[in-house]
């Protein structure tokens, strides 16, 4: 039982991790961004890169797909 525990434990870190992630990359976008619209277009970019990457795990260098 605790092997399941310590992967849920690990997956909600992760994601914590990924959404400070996510953040931060909005906001240095929004920084660098001169116009508005620029921002919102690259807003979806980085947003596309991050969902192309959703089902990656990754544990002690290696990459897996869920």
């Amino acid at each position: 039982m605790s092997g399941g525990f310590g992967y849920l434990a690990w997956r909600a870190a992760q994601k914590e991790r990924v959404r400070i992630l996510y953040r931060r990359a909005l906001k240095d976008t929004l920084n660098w961004a001169v116009h508005r619209h620029l921002f919102y277009q690259d807003a979806s970019e980085l947003r596309e890169k991050f969902e192309a990457n959703r089902d990656v795990i990754r544990i002690f260098g290696l990459h897996f797909r869920s």
